[in-house]
């Protein structure tokens, strides 16, 4: 573990090294409580002093807020925010390593949020981790590397006045911090280290999927969702891509009963008794827009594809493209692709790359008009 652990150190001192921009990453949202474990770490007051940081060390603790301070091990530290330090390097919260500092923040509801500032390639490297297969072909692995990093930077300026720049969930990018680093992601971050997408001047929030199903989706399908701030100009989609078609999620299909699916919708429609008054209205690319049900008593409501596709869970209705069919008491959805659709298709890069195309190649096929360029 600690020969893992040196190695792991000499990389993160090669990041450090560079000129990597530091993140600021959300490890854990909306905690009631925090368990900590680690190494002669100690957690004070960002005003502390000198020695208030450093007196009795810690092993373990488990951390709540009560409104008026942190309880670390019934232990009162008034304040909304505590930073936490292992000299060793080796501090985990709630099972998720970290690099051994990070703050924890509280917010007005006894609930807890913890940061972790990391060096932007190190970030990269999680995210790797977290969203592509480590064997796959290192033109795609470079490909991801750019477009993350591209995205991160993006996010961090919308959210330059919040107290994290990402999440580590699908809300952003996954993210995966095993100390155990394969060597191709490593070389696919560090090769590619600074170099981000811009678009008509400006750095490209690159928005990515899994797989497109054979056709990308235009920006337009994810914009009705984001603030204002976010919508920047982004690429035309690719309207074929032939190069995801041995994608596990290629195609797909998903059966639910009528009491299924009854189950999820009444909060957005109470009285819901019935499936026989539900419409699909479809794109002419053959994704679904909208939504529309009706009650028995003639009350209706109409959500998007994607509020529908959530409200009953992404990874069984895979993408917004899909028909439908509905049967006596059940409803079969027959769809293609995985994600949203918009920017570039995962699986696609790893065929094109498969197919010998280079990561700068695999780029200006997703993102048509964005350059890559050295920040």
């Amino acid at each position: 573990m600690y020969s893992i652990l040196i190695a792991f150190l000499v990389l993160l001192s090669n990041i450090a090294l560079g000129n990597s921009q530091p993140i600021r990453v959300a490890l854990v949202q909306n905690a009631p409580y925090l368990t900590m474990t680690g190494h002669n770490f100690y957690c004070y007051l960002p005003t502390a002093t000198a020695t208030e940081r450093t007196q009795t060390p810690l092993q373990a603790a488990i951390i709540r807020h009560t409104g008026a301070g942190f309880l670390l091990n019934e232990r009162l530290v008034m304040g909304n925010t505590l930073e936490c330090i292992s000299g060793e390097g080796i501090l985990s919260i709630n099972d998720i390593p970290t690099q051994g500092q990070v703050r924890l923040l509280a917010d007005g509801h006894k609930r807890l949020e913890v940061v972790e500032t990391l060096p932007m390639d190190l970030y990269l490297i999680g995210v790797m981790q977290g969203e592509v297969g480590h064997n796959w072909p290192i033109e795609a692995l470079k490909a991801q590397a750019i477009a993350s990093r591209s995205y991160a930077m993006a996010v961090a300026k919308e959210r330059h006045y919040a107290p994290f720049d990402v999440a580590i969930t699908t809300r952003d990018q996954v993210y995966d911090p095993r100390i155990k680093i394969p060597a191709n992601i490593q070389a696919a971050v560090l090769d590619t280290s600074n170099q981000i997408l811009v678009y008509r001047g400006k750095t490209l929030k690159a928005f990515y999927h899994s797989c497109c199903g054979g056709a990308g989706e235009s920006f337009s399908a994810v914009a009705k969702d984001l603030s204002p701030e976010s919508k920047a100009p982004f690429p035309p989609a690719v309207t074929r891509d032939p190069f995801c078609h041995e994608a596990p999620a290629a195609h797909w299909k998903a059966e639910f009963s009528d009491a299924q699916v009854i189950g999820v919708l009444q909060s957005r429609l109470p009285g819901l008794s019935s499936l026989d008054q539900i419409h699909f209205n479809t794109e002419r690319n053959g994704r679904v827009e909208s939504v529309k049900l009706a009650t028995r008593d003639h009350r209706t409501i109409q959500m998007t594809g994607n509020q529908f596709r959530k409200a009953l869970g992404y990874e069984t209705v895979k993408s917004t493209w899909f028909t439908a069919k509905k049967h006596r008491h059940s409803l079969t959805l027959t769809g293609r692709g995985y994600g949203h659709g918009v920017g570039m298709c995962q699986w696609g890069a790893h065929g094109m790359a498969e197919k010998g195309k280079t990561s700068t190649q695999i780029l200006s096929f997703y993102y048509p008009g964005a350059k890559i360029v050295t920040n």
